[in-house]
């Protein structure tokens, strides 16, 4: 018995029709530019040879014009019987000449013209069979010409959309102003053409901050700053709404510095310290006083922050765990999920979240983000002056339970709980410049 011939997969089948699909409209295309350049080459020859043939005849007709004129001068005193013979004859020759030239530039007109139209001809027939063999290729895998040009225009409009994305993001990178904008361009800036419109040059980013923070050696805060100026606006394209979700802190979320600044109130990020040191009592992000200042706020370590949110609800709740460290941790970052604003784990929210509106925009209103551990310099800069004898927040390192039995161990993180937590907190390292956990490199670039 014969045995049946086994018929390729679909998918096979399909793949290939895609191949060679692909290979026939690069042909098809390398044919029609060939075509093309032989069309510019044929018209290029006949202008060339019409110019030069205008040129002659135009010179020719000079010459003989002087000659003409000499010679009848020269027997004007004789009678018309008296003209030589071979003055009478050469205009009869002249004219057989130009005769003779105007039939080879006609014969050499129709030599070109039928070449290329025997090219263009021929190009056509061959584009004719590539069009039947693609058809006959698209019969054959059980596809229909409509659906693979479906796809492939599906696929050009996934291409499309990533080239636009791209193209937006590197215009949001350029014009920011101070910040490097190549790879071996940084700290230069951007040279605005003398000659573009004043509307449309964009607007520099404020990122004065950043230049004041160098000028007092704040190289932490100078740092977080630009790069929270350059990554805020894209924000939006590279993360979910859902990893965008504001975190309401109500009427502990701000706190009035002096008369043009105000505090914005990251938990566990300085906001116990800000109240200390100014007497002054929380409020709502919408308070008439609030709204037209200027707001700032201080950022930390995301793992840090993270802990510390965790280590600050079990001091509240005097909770103790006999489990391994690494399992209350991985416990507590999936209650953090789920709970999101309506428990004590917003502490451990990213601290981004703490600075987005309702859309999940960077808030407008905010100018400033410096870094925790630089606090009294960047006060500063705001015109407040830090008193130390005011006191402090709370301290991790002075709290006895904390440190027994919500000690602050990133040793004690398994990898995968660690790349986990990274994960959960990467639009901090997307804003901030901070170093992440070598264990969440791969996944955060």
């Amino acid at each position: 018995m014969t045995q049946p011939k086994r018929s390729l997969p679909m998918s096979s089948q399909s793949s290939r029709c895609k191949a060679y699909v692909l290979v026939n409209a690069f042909l098809v295309t390398v044919l029609l530019m060939t075509s093309a350049v032989n069309y510019l080459w044929t018209a290029d020859i006949l202008y060339r040879y019409e110019l030069t043939n205008s040129s002659t005849k135009t010179q020719t007709d000079t010459d003989v014009g002087p000659i003409k004129s000499n010679r009848l001068r020269h027997n004007s005193k004789a009678g018309p019987s008296e003209v030589s013979s071979n003055d009478r004859i050469e205009p009869t020759h002249i004219q057989q000449d130009a005769h003779l030239e105007d039939k080879y530039d006609e014969s050499a007109e129709q030599s070109v013209l039928s070449e290329a139209e025997s090219t263009a001809s021929d190009a056509t027939i061959e584009l004719d069979v590539l069009r039947m063999d693609t058809k006959d290729a698209l019969v054959l895998s059980g596809a229909t010409e409509s659906n693979n040009m479906s796809e492939l225009d599906r696929q050009q409009d996934g291409k499309d959309e990533v080239l636009g994305s791209m193209k937006h993001e590197t215009n949001n990178a350029s014009v920011n102003d101070g910040l490097p904008t190549s790879p071996g361009g940084q700290g230069e800036k951007r040279q605005e053409s003398s000659e573009t419109p004043p509307s449309e040059k964009k607007p520099a980013l404020k990122n004065a901050y950043a230049d004041q923070m160098k000028e007092k050696n704040l190289i932490l805060s100078s740092n977080h700053q630009e790069k929270f100026i350059a990554s805020k606006e894209s924000l939006s394209t590279r993360f979910q709404k859902n990893k965008r979700m504001r975190v309401d802190t109500g009427e502990h979320a701000t706190i009035k510095l002096n008369e043009e600044y105000a505090y914005i109130h990251i938990f566990k990020s300085g906001g116990t310290t800000i109240h200390l040191q100014t007497g002054r009592i929380e409020g709502y992000i919408s308070d008439p006083e609030i709204e037209n200042l200027k707001w700032f706020s201080f950022v930390r370590d995301p793992i840090d922050h993270f802990l510390s949110g965790w280590a600050e609800c079990g001091d509240r709740k005097q909770t103790k765990s006999d489990k391994p460290y690494d399992a209350r941790i991985l416990e507590w970052l999936e209650e953090t999920k789920a709970a999101g604003n309506y428990d004590c784990s917003m502490h451990s929210q990213p601290q981004a979240n703490f600075l987005l509106d309702s859309k999940g925009e960077v808030n407008k209103r905010i100018e400033f983000v410096g870094d925790l551990t630089e606090m009294v310099g960047l006060l500063e800069l705001t015109g407040f002056q830090y008193d130390p004898s005011r006191g402090e927040g709370r301290v991790a390192s002075k709290n006895y339970f904390k440190i027994v039995n919500y000690p602050m161990r990133k040793d004690l993180i398994s990898d995968e709980t660690m790349r986990k937590i990274c994960d959960f907190v990467a639009i901090d390292y997307f804003l901030f410049d901070f170093e992440p956990p070598e264990i969440c490199r791969g996944i955060l670039s």
